[in-house]
């Protein structure tokens, strides 16, 4: 379902946008969002991925290239990831600070390009969507997830980097697809309770048509 956010140059003109947009998305059935941008701080865009996870919906963002500390409070309406290189330490101009949950890998990052070709590129405008696309598979595996449940999963199931647990780099460890999504269907409940079934029959034996009632709820 993609939703264009930006003008021709691929800059957001309002915020207000991306707020419409994700408001949108989640009355017409996404419980995945991406937003490539630098937008988690924004009260706006906090209250429309509020109201995706009120409909069951999980939004992810960029934390930003700026190689600088971001002094934005933590948001829990928004997953802020941070970039990652190849070796899984942080890249040098992933931004970081209080906002920033996960990281996930943003260097050389192998995706299409303009003039039907493709290209490799780095940014946690890459680091942003390659979480998304985990959280997605968590939905896939377990669609009774709730957001709060895909937080815990996609944190706790992280490869811890940097100082020992959360951390301003790479907020609760670089995400682990395998293990998020194993754990994400270990949640699943099945119903194991046979139905409860009732019927009325005849009590002797019967030659023609007869009329068998049942009924069963479960």
């Amino acid at each position: 379902m993609p939703l264009r956010i930006s003008d021709s140059a691929g800059n957001i003109s309002y915020y207000s946008t991306v707020a419409s947009a994700l408001t949108w998305a989640a009355d017409h059935g996404a419980r995945v969002a991406n937003i490539s941008y630098i937008v988690s701080h924004v009260a706006a865009i906090q209250s429309a991925a509020q109201y995706m996870r009120s409909k069951g919906g999980v939004v992810v963002a960029s934390a930003g290239n700026t190689g600088a500390a971001m002094s934005f409070a933590n948001t829990s309406s928004i997953i802020t990831v941070a970039g990652t290189d190849s070796s899984d330490n942080r890249a040098s101009w992933s931004a970081y600070g209080p906002i920033v949950d996960v990281a996930a890998p943003g260097v050389s990052i192998r995706t299409t390009a303009k003039g039907a070709t493709y290209g490799s590129y780095s940014g946690t405008s890459f680091s942003s969507p390659l979480t998304a696309s985990v959280v997605a598979l968590m939905l896939s595996a377990n669609p009774s997830l709730q957001p709060s449940q895909v937080d815990s999963i996609l944190t706790s199931t992280a490869d811890d980097r940097g100082t020992a647990g959360r951390d301003d780099y790479y907020g609760y460890g670089r995400i682990n697809a395998a293990r998020a999504v194993a754990a994400a269907k270990a949640q699943a409940t099945s119903d194991s309770s046979a139905p409860v079934v009732s019927a009325t029959v005849p009590s002797t034996t019967i030659k023609g048509i007869t009329t068998v009632s049942a009924t069963a709820t479960d």
